[in-house]
Parts: C-alpha cells; structure tokens; sequence
C-alpha cells in the first residue's frame, strides 16, 4: 500500500503494517508564562507617561491589579 505524507514523500506500507495501530501521541509539554513578570519587565522599560497611563487604565479595570503593580514597581 502506498501512502503519502504531508511532504509529499510516499512510504510503501505492508497490509501487516496497517493492522498494527500507530503509538498514541505524546503529552505537549506546556510553556509556563508569569503574565505579572512579564508586564512589570514591560513597564520598567517603559517612558513615565506610557507607563502612567497604562497603569490608569489598568486600575479602571482592576484596582488591586494596579496597586500590586505600582508596589512591585515601587511606584
């Protein structure tokens, strides 16, 4: 049997072959992301005003976000 693959390569398959099933895929392994680090990494480098306005909004929408945010930053 002849079988194609994404890359467009053909493998020739034994019908023996196609009875065996394939092993079951894999666990992805996940990519852990500290969203606080990140954004406090960001607003370090940020120029006062941006900064201030971005923590502004943020308080609009979170307040105890925003205060965390002003102390980790030391603001």
């Amino acid at each position: 049997m002849m079988t194609y693959q994404r890359n467009g390569k053909t493998n020739s398959k034994s019908s023996q072959s196609s009875e065996q099933s394939d092993p079951p895929p894999q666990k992805k392994q996940g990519v852990r992301v500290n969203g606080i680090q990140q954004v406090l990494d960001m607003l370090r480098v940020a120029d006062a005003p941006f900064r201030e306005s971005l923590l502004t909004r943020i308080a609009a929408q979170d307040r105890n976000l925003a205060m965390e945010l002003r102390r980790k930053l030391g603001l």
